[in-house]
């Protein structure tokens, strides 16, 4: 990956792999990111090698990127409280759950 016109292309596709995630993390179905990291370690480095004025041609697809990392963060946010909060649901009656067991221990003994 030498040109400007490559490392759009593997920004655009990056921006769509992160996009992907995100719309199947919404209707619950698993995703692979991990190559994620070394794909932006090499479109980076690929950007630093180019002359600056093509460098900041790349200015639009990198903050598209950027924008939707965030999306999928803040997606992926989300599932998490929704998670915890549910786990926290769990947690409350199973414990409401115990002490009845307990209750009606004693009450039996």
């Amino acid at each position: 990956m030498k040109s400007s016109t490559e490392i759009r292309s593997a920004l655009d596709a990056t921006t769509s792999q992160l996009d992907a995630a995100r719309r199947m993390l919404g209707v619950g179905h698993p995703f692979d990111l991990s190559d994620l990291s070394g794909r932006v370690e090499t479109i980076c480095g690929a950007i630093e090698c180019l002359p600056a004025q093509e460098r900041r041609s790349l200015e639009p697809p990198i903050v598209t990127l950027i924008d939707e990392l965030n999306k999928l963060t803040e997606a992926l946010t989300r599932q998490r409280d929704g998670l915890a909060k549910g786990l926290k649901t769990i947690a409350v009656g199973e414990q409401a759950s115990k002490a009845y067991d307990r209750a009606t221990k004693v009450q039996r003994k």
